[in-house]
């Protein structure tokens, strides 16, 4: 992640549609974070979190934060950097 030279996705975006490229960073952020908190303050790795409860839920979260995100890809971030 913006380890390489030139434009990202949240730029080439931002190009097109500020508020859009800033929700997208944003979610990005939050994916990153729910992903992260999987393993709770056990810190399980992933094959013992989802045998775990607790990390059952993170794990769904995740998922479903994912999934939403896919879908803001599929119907907004596609159609303006295919403009």
């Amino acid at each position: 992640y913006r380890a390489t030279p030139g434009p990202g996705l949240i730029d080439i975006v931002a190009a097109s549609d500020a508020n859009l490229a800033k929700q997208v960073e944003g979610e990005l952020r939050l994916a990153i974070r729910k992903i992260a908190s999987i393993g709770g303050d056990k810190k399980l790795d992933f094959r013992d979190a989802i045998s775990n409860p607790e990390s059952r839920v993170a794990i769904q979260a995740a998922i479903d934060h994912l999934n939403s995100l896919s879908l803001r890809f599929t119907n907004r971030v596609l159609p303006t950097v295919e403009q």
